[in-house]
């Protein structure tokens, strides 16, 4: 089969199963697959596909059909220009999060940090990134209650040449190493549970999205264990959960300084 008539079935597939983005999926799917680039693909479009090629090919898009994120199919996600592995295990690296990086590196440069803490760090993309781009000589360590998600972030260290270190942690049970960081860098679980979510979150993992009743569980027990030597907190919400946070923030011992999107800077009083 030829690459333009395998595209075409693909496209249409996906389309009949609504996703939005399909004409980008299925040429990210075939293109990685063949080892080339989506302009390779445009410029050969009579290139015959192998049998072995069409089976796994053909497999991804019904994953696909069934909302399965495209990062999970690839095994892979962008974030901050970087390519990251991801796998079922963790969240999918989202563009709205690079947001909390572009913070705390403003944070970086304007204060002698000398500490920072990844809570919640899934694939390490934040820690990794804020690394990476700042070259800080500032200690860097994420956090991470899942065993399987720390695998990820070791293996994408390993890959971008980061020198970020991970430890398994629970914030809710242990106040080890991570509540006496200079820098908190929070992207807890903070969907309420009843809330509604989309079909591609739904194969996310559960420990990782949902935050109690009102979203805010998580950040509640961040907040009260924080030490004295804690500076600074940017934490990850919806934005109608801000006021809330703000409250918990507050009411120990933090200010909310900034807000920019999802993300919220909060400083000691």
């Amino acid at each position: 089969m030829k690459t333009r008539v395998w595209l075409k079935q693909a496209v249409l597939q996906l389309q009949n199963s609504d996703i939005s983005t399909a004409q980008l999926d299925a040429e990210l799917l075939l293109a990685d697959r063949l080892k080339k680039d989506r302009s390779w693909l445009h410029a050969h479009p009579d290139f015959e596909l192998q049998r072995s090629d069409l089976r796994i090919l053909n497999e991804q898009i019904t994953r696909r059909s069934n909302h399965e994120p495209i990062a999970y199919i690839r095994g892979k996600q962008e974030f901050f220009g970087r390519e990251f592995i991801v796998s079922p295990a963790t969240l999918t690296p989202r563009p709205e999060t690079e947001t909390m990086v572009e913070m705390a590196l403003n944070l970086l440069k304007k204060h002698a940090i000398k500490s920072v803490a990844d809570v919640g760090s899934g694939s390490g993309c934040i820690s990794i990134s804020l690394q990476l781009e700042s070259q800080t000589s500032a200690s860097i360590t994420g956090y991470e209650i899942s065993r399987e998600a720390l695998e990820i972030a070791l293996k994408n260290a390993k890959k971008l040449g980061s020198t970020v270190a991970f430890r398994k942690s629970d914030i809710t049970a242990t106040k080890e190493g991570w509540s006496e960081s200079e820098l908190i860098l929070a992207n807890l679980p903070y969907v309420p549970t009843d809330f509604k979510i989309n079909n591609a979150a739904t194969h996310e993992p559960d420990f990782a999205i949902f935050g109690g009743k009102d979203g805010l569980d998580y950040y509640r027990k961040l907040f009260e264990n924080l030490s004295n030597q804690v500076q600074f907190v940017l934490a990850e919400s919806l934005p109608p959960q801000h006021s809330g946070l703000q409250k918990i923030a507050e009411s120990n011992g933090f200010k909310p300084v900034e807000t920019n999107d999802l993300i919220q800077l909060f400083a000691k009083k």
